[in-house]
């Protein structure tokens, strides 16, 4: 989905990139839109291009593919079509690839008028995008024979303009095109040709199709349907017509034995597509009538009335017309003659297909015990599916009840944690209440200390003195006791002691203070005892509130784990559900497939019983004959049993001959057996020539290539590709070098699998590139020619004929006829030798190429060299953009031309700075790749030839673009012409097409940045189209004001004057023209050696 949304998005950046180069390109309807509706039908467009050309295996839905139709009617116009159809991500995707070409083939259809005549331009995408199939999902052979089958068709209608895509038939049509019977002769056959391209297109798709996702391969054979039938109604139109114009019958046979035989082919054709349910929703299939129209049915030709005119009309002659009738009747003879032959040949083909039939039907039978047995297997996997999601189900179960104990069990810690917490409390209340009582009683027992150390002293003292000293003493140490109490505890202790000491507190006070002194040691005791029970609960209750959160981490880890384990079981479940009803689906599927071949092997049972019991009626009569017999002859033999020996010899005889009949039987039996493998064989050795004359003939046609090549090299009137360098034909002639090995490589394995019998599809791909490369370097090595003194041209002509020759050798005597004349072990040592001689003249090329070099670069400096060239290129673009956008900011007075020329010019500059930036990094991928585990410098010095073509071409463009400023600069300031700014733009494409082809030498397979070069040499090619475009427009205006400005006002004496002096200019020009050319090629010449 979010590529899908990518592909919109860069779809409508492109258009509206093209839109704001030149708005009025896509706006050829008299009533044009504003912008934001042209916006928003673009931006529609595009998202039905993006839809339709999903990367999913389903045919593009009828809704986006009518969306584009309609969009060209009402545009009148289908270049912004083409430019989406092009940007989509087509290149390397096999399916893409194909449902491209299907939208392609239904637009051009089904699209506005002006859908063929755009299409025409479109040829070389179309052969771009066949060479980069991959082949996978079987696609690959589909694709070239769509591309192929799509050429013809756009051949066809440029040659006949009036014909619709879809074949529409129409009478006046038909009728206008038999007015001359020759145009007609030729246009009937040519229809007829096509018809056959169509039908060999659709065999090929219907032997590809498998027994699944069939739908993307199916949705091609809906604009076969339509424009074969539109063309089959062409065809009776226009015969019809031809019979009753042309009198000689003989003359229309060839015509009608071609109908005939593609009557029978689309006969065929819509049975099998009548039996395809999935195309039959999509189409109503055509129903043809099983023979053939009779064209000599109605009667003896005659040319139809014409309109009455003044001559008087011819009499009748009788003569001519038995003549006619005569000839008729032979006709008619013949066609009967050939009427019986062919019933002959039909009963012969009845009888071996009766004898396949039954071949058939054991072979059935031996499949449907096959299925039977995969069905059980089937039924034994659904079993067991359903065994699993129940054994899942339990797991779930006890995973569930594993969970609800452990919730369980959490719940209960967390209330014993809580009853903790409340126990805690309670013994902090005790605690405190301990505290408080062991402060009251601390507060008593220093009260009975303090008494006791003002009792103790006096009394001890007043039993051992006088009363005198005791009183004074006691005086003391109660003063010191006084300050003590004040000191502490204040006067309320003190108080309460002197009161104790005026009442003449006795002796006794001792024991109690000994009590006191007692309960102050048990309520330590108690308080030691309460402080050691609170520190040990507030351990236990750290130690619970630890384990607690340990126990709820582990549950809330075990939650969250068996919670992700029932999604994943969910999803299992789900899954195997989905399998069950797929295995329910796909069981009644064959159980309704069983029900029918039961029911067909049912009624072929009936029929065989049937036939059995009218056999056996006929061998019954035999039986009750040969029982009468016997029974005469048991009755003679009980009236003569002497005669015994006699019926014993003849029952003997009997029983031989029984036995010579049953030896016979195998002997006809194994006589047939053989018969039939010999036919087998037959058929297969049959095949395999045809297969090895269809390479023939491919192989013939390389030949042709390279000849016409050849031719083109040695005519004067072509002069190559004048803008090549030699680096530029270094790099195609390692090109052709790799190329002419993988036709080695492909025909050593097309040997070895079987012999001449293999897979041919990797030769015929790799003997078109050879011959396609080779025909490509000759005509560079023509146009680099130019560069090379007068008696060093025919040693290079020489070299690239003698290159030309090996290679037509090569691929003359990898034939069939020659190959069958080599011995089998001997073949690839065969090829291999053939390929070795043809390294040898490509070398020879190579060698007289270099020499034309004339600066060369240090081996040890290429790869400086190179990222020098880049960033030099670069830097030229900037300068050269900087420029343009100077210029684009002068004041509009300033401004002697069309402000579009300079728009387009500086839109070119952006798209060349994006090729060298593609450049660049389709440089960097290749030396990447290609270097392994060597360093950069030893790619460099191993592919020299290849980085100094890249060196070239990146400073041809970078040159161009620069002549290219120059130019508009110069037509600004009015010191340069329109035809300069042309001249410099053309150079610009020449040079980017060079610099695409230097890097395509070495590309990556399936690289994506070379596709985004591809796709920038485009835009730049693009840009020069418009840039070329602009400056024609302006030019032209320019000249029809300044020339009607000028012949206005003339004299009719003046006008004649004028006249004679624009033909006499005329021959000037013409005369300056040759003197230029001649000049330009000195010119270069001379440049290049410099």
């Amino acid at each position: 989905m979010n590529s899908g949304k990518r592909m919109t998005f860069s779809l409508h950046i492109v258009f509206n990139v093209i839109y704001s180069y030149n708005p009025e390109a896509y706006n050829t309807s008299s009533s044009r839109p504003n912008a934001q509706a042209t916006e928003k039908g673009e931006q529609q467009l595009s998202e039905h291009i993006a839809k339709a050309l999903s990367s999913e295996e389903t045919a593009p839905k009828q809704k986006h593919v009518r969306a584009c139709i309609i969009y060209t009617h009402d545009l009148k116009s289908s270049g912004t079509f083409f430019i989406g159809i092009k940007a989509a991500p087509s290149l390397g995707n096999d399916v893409i690839s194909w449902k491209t070409l299907i939208l392609f083939h239904k637009v051009l259809s089904q699209g506005h008028s002006s859908v063929l005549h755009d299409a025409q331009n479109e040829k070389y995408w179309l052969e771009n995008l066949g060479r980069s199939v991959h082949g996978s999902r079987g696609y690959g052979i589909l694709i070239q024979a769509y591309i192929q089958f799509i050429l013809e068709k756009l051949k066809f209608h440029q040659r006949y303009p009036s014909f619709l895509g879809n074949f529409d038939y129409e009478e006046y049509l038909s009728l206008r095109g038999v007015e001359d019977p020759n145009e007609g002769y030729e246009t009937i056959d040519d229809l007829i040709i096509l018809l056959d391209k169509l039908d060999a297109f659709q065999k090929l798709i219907m032997q590809n199709l498998g027994h699944y996702n069939n739908e993307c391969q199916i949705a091609a054979l809906v604009p076969l349907l339509e424009e074969s039938h539109g063309i089959y109604q062409f065809l009776v139109s226009m015969l019809t017509a031809m019979h009753m114009i042309i009198g000689s019958v003989e003359v229309l046979g060839p015509l009608r034995e071609k109908f005939n035989q593609g009557h029978y082919a689309l006969f065929q054709f819509y049975a099998q597509c009548s039996q395809i349910r999935y195309l039959a929703t999509l189409i109503a299939i055509p129903k043809l009538s099983q023979s053939p129209p009779d064209f000599l049915s109605n009667g003896p030709p005659t040319k139809p009335a014409k309109a009455e005119s003044k001559t008087p009309k011819k009499t009748f002659d009788q003569e001519k017309y038995m003549q006619d009738l005569e000839r008729q009747r032979m006709e008619q003879e013949r066609l009967d003659i050939l009427e019986a032959e062919r019933q002959s040949r039909e009963m012969e083909q009845n009888r071996e297909m009766q004898r396949q039939q039954d071949l058939q039907r054991q072979q059935l039978e031996l499949q449907r015990q096959a299925e039977l047995q995969r069905q059980q297997q089937e039924l034994q996997a659904q079993l067991n599916a359903q065994r699993q999601a129940e054994f899942l189900r339990q797991q779930e179960e006890e995973r569930m009840r594993t969970f609800n104990q452990q919730q369980q069990q959490h719940s209960m810690q967390q209330m014993e944690q809580q009853m903790l917490q409340q126990r805690y409390m309670e013994l902090n209340r005790e605690l405190e209440n301990s505290r408080s009582q062991a402060f009251k009683d601390k507060s008593a027992l220093d009260e009975a200390a303090l008494v006791s150390i003002v009792l103790y002293c006096p009394f001890t003292k007043f039993g051992s003195e006088n009363e005198a000293t005791g009183k004074s003493n006691c005086a003391n140490e109660f003063a010191t006791f006084s300050k003590q109490c004040r000191k502490r505890r204040g006067y309320s202790i003190f108080t309460r002691f002197a009161c104790y000491i005026n009442k003449g507190v006795n002796l006794g006070v001792l024991d109690e203070l000994k009590q006191w002194k007692q309960k102050y040691e048990a309520l330590a005791k108690l308080y030691a005892q309460l402080r050691k029970e609170h520190l040990d609960l507030l351990t236990k209750f750290k130690d619970a509130k630890d384990s607690g959160g340990r126990v709820a981490d582990e549950a809330r880890k075990e939650v969250e784990k068996i919670r992700a384990e029932m999604r994943t079981k969910s999803n299992e479940i789900t899954n195997i559900l989905i399998e069950k009803d797929r295995l329910k689906l796909e069981l009644e599927r064959i159980r309704k497939q069983q029900n029918d071949e039961l029911e067909r092997l049912m009624k072929e049972l009936s029929l065989a019983k049937e036939s059995l019991v009218d056999i056996s009626k006929n061998k019954g009569e035999e039986v009750q004959s040969i029982i009468n017999r016997f029974t005469s002859e048991k009755s003679e033999l009980e009236r003569l049993s002497r005669a015994k020996d006699e019926d014993c010899q003849v029952l003997q005889s009997g029983l031989d001959q029984t036995l010579m009949a049953l030896a016979n039987l195998q002997k006809d039996a194994a006589e047939t057996e053989g018969n039939l493998l010999s036919q087998l064989k037959k058929l297969q050795a049959d095949q395999i020539k045809q297969l090895n004359r269809m390479m023939d003939s491919i192989l013939q046609s390389c030949i042709v290539k390279i000849q016409d090549a050849v031719y083109e090299l040695e005519s004067t009137t072509h002069e190559g590709n004048t803008t090549a360098s030699p680096e530029y034909v270094l790099s195609l002639l390692e090109k052709s070098q790799g190329a002419c090995g993988d036709f080695a490589l492909c025909f050593i394995k097309l040997v070895q699998v079987i012999e001449l019998g293999g897979d041919q599809a990797d030769a015929i791909t790799a003997s078109n590139a050879f011959a396609h490369s080779v025909s490509q370097l000759l005509h560079n090595a023509k146009g680099v020619s130019r560069l090379a003194p007068d008696d060093f041209i025919d040693e290079l002509l020489g070299s690239a004929r003698e290159t030309a020759r090996s290679s037509m050798n090569f691929i003359e005597k990898v034939k069939v006829p020659v190959m069958v004349t080599v011995e089998s072990q001997r073949r690839p040592d065969y090829i291999q030798n053939l390929a070795n001689q043809t390294f040898l003249s490509f070398s020879s090329v190579g060698t007289i190429v270099e020499k034309l070099v004339q600066t060369k670069v240090p081996v040890e400096d290429l790869e400086e060299s190179v990222e020098k060239g880049m960033l030099s290129a670069a830097r030229a673009i900037e300068t050269a953009a900087k420029k343009l956008e100077q210029l684009m900011s002068r004041p509009k007075a300033d401004l002697n031309v069309h402000g579009s020329i300079l728009q387009a010019a500086l839109a070119m500059t952006n798209a060349i700075a994006n090729l060298i930036k593609c450049a660049s990094a389709s440089q960097q991928e290749i030396v990447q790749h290609g270097k392994g585990s060597s360093s950069v410098e030893n790619f460099y010095k191993k592919n020299n030839k290849w980085s100094e073509g890249l060196i070239s071409a990146a400073k041809a463009v970078a040159h161009a673009t620069s002549y290219l400023v120059e130019g508009a600069d110069g037509l600004v300031g009015g010191t340069h012409s329109v035809e300069q700014l042309i001249v410099a733009a053309n150079e610009v494409g020449v040079a980017t097409t060079q610099l695409v082809a230097a890097a395509r030498v070495k590309a990556v397979p399936f690289s994506k940045t070379h596709d985004k070069l591809e796709d920038a040499a485009v835009l730049v090619r693009e840009s020069c189209k418009l840039l070329v475009k602009a400056a024609k427009e302006a030019s032209k205006s320019s000249g029809e004001l300044k020339v009607n400005s000028e012949i206005k006002n003339l004299s009719s004496h003046q006008f004649k004057v004028v006249e004679m002096e624009q033909q006499v200019k005329i021959l000037e020009l013409e005369k300056s023209l040759s003197e230029a050319r001649f000049k330009l090629a000195a010119i270069r010449k001379s440049g290049y050696s410099e």
